[in-house]
């Protein structure tokens, strides 16, 4: 067992009823991405009853076995949230440049239905919880490219991690590039409605603009 796994085993025990989700994706060894799509925190609870156990549970993390990661979401949601086809979309995007090392996750990966409900007091423990796993996955992956979106995903992420990310503004038609740590951060406006409506109009020229830039950076 790898240490990613060992230390996703560690960290996704259940709280709260629920299994903390680290990620989506679509490889078989998540430890190699070279890039994330960060987000605020995710809405699906992955209530442990239905899911099954926790060693199905990391199995479908890590695409193993007779269920996927995006089989079990399939599963329990029934269909996709809108976030979660917009975060499709832009790596649809990616995969078409031939990017797909490619890992959807959470500042904090721990499940609410809106992320202002991660300030009730029944949530405290899940959320330290998923702090950890966010905080983690960037010390052991070390993705070269974040993808960053929303305003509190880039609040969260400056006070968890230490970075100074700038805020996204919907004003800007080119998606902002930082510099952090020798990665790059590029920062979009929200991906989750109601935040994306502001800009979905312009989603699809964004999120080429996006790959352009991550292209620059993983193909160089």
């Amino acid at each position: 067992m790898d240490k990613l796994e060992s230390e996703i085993r560690r960290l996704t025990q259940p709280v709260n009823g629920q299994y903390p989700r680290p990620w989506m994706t679509q490889s078989t060894d998540p430890a190699s991405s070279r890039l994330f799509i960060v987000g605020m925190n995710q809405a699906s609870t992955y209530d442990t009853r239905t899911v099954g156990t926790h060693s199905h549970f990391i199995n479908c993390l890590f695409n193993r076995g007779d269920e996927s990661g995006h089989q079990l979401y399939d599963r329990l949601t029934g269909r996709p949230s809108r976030t979660r086809a917009n975060i499709q979309n832009l790596v649809d995007h990616l995969v078409a440049i031939g990017i797909s090392d490619v890992i959807e996750t959470n500042v904090v990966c721990y499940s609410t239905p809106m992320s202002a409900d991660l300030r009730e007091t029944q949530h405290r423990n899940g959320v330290m919880q998923g702090r950890e796993i966010f905080d983690k996955l960037l010390d052991i992956v070390q993705p070269e490219v974040l993808i960053v979106h929303g305003s509190g995903t880039v609040v969260e992420m400056n006070k968890l991690a230490g970075t100074q990310l700038p805020r996204p503004n919907f004003n800007v038609a080119e998606p902002i590039s930082h510099q952090w740590r020798n990665r790059q951060a590029i920062i979009i406006p929200s991906l989750a409605p109601p935040a994306f409506n502001r800009w979905a109009n312009e989603s699809d020229g964004h999120m080429d603009k996006i790959c352009s830039l991550v292209a620059a950076r993983l193909k160089a």
